[in-house]
């Protein structure tokens, strides 16, 4: 790859092609479902050359510029279904055992199964609504971010690495890598599949929603630790930073989001703990970075 094309690249387009290539090189040393894995060398192919198209046509306009702004989120889906899908080609069985041990040495009662217990209406729809929180979290503090980045009057300034919208990306990306190489590394289904018969449950609107949702985009897998958590915490780390007002308003929709996920059997307390460790150290590593590249003089920025 040319100098000049790399240099265009932003931290969160080398994380990604990083990601992409890494991944792809381990496939191809893998003997263990060789083929299927191989299979995915042709999106990763698409991925690259579709990240590098974006970073060379940014400068032609704004629209070009928020294409290549926001298509990570659309990477995270894609990239989320393929790990899931690869869950079992380097290390060849789920290690949820070692999670219900862990647990069962902390709690009396394992937290899915003492959760289901509180079947009501009421609690099931607001604890899906917690859950759903997911859903909308991550456009919406990116979307309250974003106007300083689309505004900028010039190339320069919409780019520059300090803008609170390029440090909760490159953040958000660190933490699904982060994640993904976890999944693949210790791969575990998740309380739906070793706890199902417990903590089966019936709701009302939310409850339908995150159904619909989970029936056609669940997988499984991606358990631990908890990547929705992971990108959730960042949002509300970077909205209680930048956008405080808003980010006092999102804590107890996070909250219920994790309390949500170990109702509904889709993560262990485990799951939501290590998720909540990882968008914490990704956050706030990406700040340090940006805080000690730029120095505190920085407006943007308050020193960690």
């Amino acid at each position: 790859m040319k100098l000049g094309l790399w240099s265009r690249l932003n931290w969160t387009d080398r994380m990604l092609v990083g990601w992409y290539l890494a991944l792809g090189i381990s496939l191809i040393g893998s003997s263990r479902y060789a083929r299927s894995g191989l299979n995915y060398l042709p999106l990763h192919a698409v991925s690259i050359a579709l990240i590098l198209v974006l970073a060379l046509v940014e400068r032609r306009g704004k629209w070009f510029r928020v294409a290549h702004d926001w298509y990570p989120i659309f990477i995270f889906i894609a990239a989320f279904e393929e790990i899931a899908r690869l869950s079992l080609v380097f290390i060849p069985s789920w290690r949820d055992a070692i999670l219900l041990r862990a647990e069962a040495a902390l709690f009396p009662v394992e937290p899915n199964v003492w959760l289901s217990r509180w079947h009501g209406l009421l609690t099931t729809e607001v604890l899906e609504f917690g859950y759903f929180t997911f859903y909308w979290i991550l456009p919406v503090v990116g979307g309250v971010l974003y106007p300083e980045v689309f505004q900028a009057k010039t190339h320069e300034a919409a780019t520059d690495s300090k803008q609170p919208f390029r440090i909760w990306m490159d953040a958000t990306v660190a933490g699904y890598i982060a994640c993904y190489v976890t999944y693949l590394l210790f791969p575990t289904e998740g309380p739906a599949h070793t706890l199902g018969a417990a903590i089966q449950r019936e709701g009302g609107v939310f409850h339908w929603l995150v159904l619909l949702i989970q029936r056609h985009g669940g997988v499984h897998g991606n358990a631990f630790p908890s990547g929705h958590v992971m990108a959730s915490v960042i949002a509300l780390l970077a909205a209680l930073r930048w956008k405080p007002r808003l980010g006092r308003w999102l804590v107890v929709p996070v909250l219920l989001m994790c309390l949500g996920a170990v109702y509904d059997g889709y993560h262990y307390a485990s799951d939501i703990v290590a998720g909540a460790i990882v968008g914490v150290v990704a956050f706030y590593s990406v700040t340090w970075i940006r805080w000690r590249e730029l120095g505190p003089r920085s407006v943007n920025l308050k020193s960690p």
